[in-house]
């Protein structure tokens, strides 16, 4: 016989009606010879039919008036899912065996707990138990499910740009956000995030880049997405969308300075006025192109030798092979060779005139050892400096510049400055015999074998620092304007 509880006995309990499952007499007798015929009554949690249980990994159990046999016990218990027997933990406390699911069970899944099968008690009768007992976890309402998908399965759909969304999914009760997207797919697999609203029961497919047109994308969701408290979904779905033959033409959304950050191209600003010297300029379009036929497609006016680079299918670096000209207007040149990945082409040329923010080099200053300066090289007078005592004759003169030199640029640029005889005729031109960069924007250089003025004649020098295209160039590429000339005067 068995008995129904809420609540697991502590002791055998006062004034309970019993319901008897199976009579068993026992073969044993009493020391007096009689039989005992008392039913053998069993407590059980859930204690009826179709009970809603409050946990997941709620503890089942069923307590025994009298020590069983705990082989023929253990060996009568099961809970059983619409898919077979349930893995769960068996343990003994007293009288009581508990049964614990090693996983949690689903909430709204319905389950049964069984006993069946005869269990010897220490006392000698036998308890023939058969019960089999429906209960839920959490809910007994319907478990959740996809409401509607859109576009609609088999529906023919535009060709979605970066930023649009390919498919909403409505479900019937919010849903547990990290297993649904960990349930979700979409094939072929463009780039897309996911996004929910209405308190987690709407979930959209926002791509990060461009459907391709004449594609069949096949999406899926898995039985493993659940509801909020762990329902898992109903069934699991599938669905599919055809995308249309591309009908747009691409376009120019945008062009700036661009450059390369840590491998990564980076685009600086909108504003090509904004480039500057070392710069790129990258090109942005509004969908994903067809890479060789857009590098051909980027130039420059007046022509310059550049490479351009695909730095994803929307967006391309140009970048010159030598620094922009200071004060030159360029024009960015974008020809209808462009065309997108489904062969449309760009509708008309694009030109976009800027003129590059890249400064001409400047010699800010030149000076001696004993304080002598000339502070707009070039533009006044003759410079008066100090010239060591014969044999040596030496002058060393420091040169400080406006922007920075590299090692290379270092080496080059003393092969740009020299210092020759300028008056009177017949007057030896000195000889180098340093150099050497106190920093990275000064250069230090000390002739030898010049003479110093006296009283019967006036000597005087060419300082000379070549520029334009063929003089020095500093780290950035900046040069100077052209040839700069400082006469120096030797003082007697």
């Amino acid at each position: 016989m068995y008995r129904s509880a809420d609540e697991k006995p502590q002791g055998p309990p006062r004034g309970a009606a019993f319901i008897v499952a199976l009579c068993a007499c026992s073969l044993a007798q009493s020391a007096c010879g009689l039989v005992d015929l008392r039913p053998v009554a069993v407590a059980t949690h859930p204690s009826g039919p179709y009970e809603v249980v409050a946990s997941r990994d709620e503890t089942l159990w069923v307590m025994f008036p009298a020590a069983p046999s705990r082989t023929d016990a253990e060996e009568a218990v099961t809970v059983r899912s619409s898919t077979g027997p349930t893995d769960g933990d068996l343990s003994w406390d007293g009288l009581c065996l508990s049964w614990r699911p090693i996983e949690a069970l689903d909430p709204g899944s319905r389950y049964r707990f069984v006993l069946s099968g005869d269990v010897r008690m220490e006392d000698g009768r036998v308890a023939d138990l058969a019960l089999d007992l429906p209960f839920f976890v959490l809910r007994a309402s319907s478990m959740p499910r996809l409401v509607s998908s859109a576009p609609s399965d088999g529906a023919s759909v535009a060709a979605s740009a970066s930023g649009s969304t390919a498919l909403v999914l409505r479900f019937s009760e919010p849903m547990d956000e990290a297993s649904v997207e960990s349930a979700f797919s979409l094939s072929p697999g463009p780039d897309y995030r996911f996004l929910w609203g209405e308190g987690g029961s709407l979930m959209s497919i926002r791509l990060l880049e461009r459907l391709s047109p004449c594609v069949c994308y096949a999406w899926s969701l898995g039985q493993d997405a659940r509801a909020v408290d762990g329902a898992p979904i109903a069934r699991a779905e599938s669905g599919c969308f055809v995308t249309d033959l591309d009908a747009e033409t691409p376009s120019v959304l945008a062009t700036g300075p661009a450059a390369l950050v840590d491998g990564r191209w980076v685009e600086l600003s909108t504003d090509l006025s904004e480039t500057d010297a070392g710069d790129s300029v990258a090109v942005r379009f509004s969908e994903p192109m067809d890479v060789d036929s857009v590098v051909g497609a980027i130039t420059m006016s007046p022509a310059r030798s550049g490479q351009v680079v695909a730095a994803s299918t929307e967006l391309f670096v140009y970048t010159p092979r030598e620094p922009w000209t200071p004060e030159e207007y360029q024009r960015l040149v974008v020809r209808t060779a462009a065309k997108d990945t489904s062969g449309l082409a760009l509708p008309r040329e694009r030109v976009f005139g800027f003129t590059p923010r890249t400064p001409y080099l400047e010699l800010s200053s030149v000076s001696t050892l004993v304080g002598e300066e000339s502070p707009s090289p070039g533009e006044g007078g003759a410079f008066a400096v100090t010239i060591g005592d014969p044999p040596e004759g030496e002058l060393t003169l420091i040169l400080r510049f406006s922007d920075s030199f590299a090692a290379v640029a270092m080496e080059s640029a003393t092969r740009s400055v020299t210092v020759s005889a300028f008056f009177p005729s017949g007057l030896r031109s000195p000889r180098l015999r340093s150099a050497w960069w106190p920093s990275a924007d000064t250069l230090s250089m000390t002739w030898e074998g010049l003479e110093a003025s006296d009283a019967d004649s006036e000597r005087y020098y060419r300082l000379v620092v070549r520029g334009g295209e063929d003089g020095l160039a500093s780290q950035r590429g900046l040069r100077l304007r052209a040839d700069l000339a400082q006469i120096l005067e030797a003082k007697p």
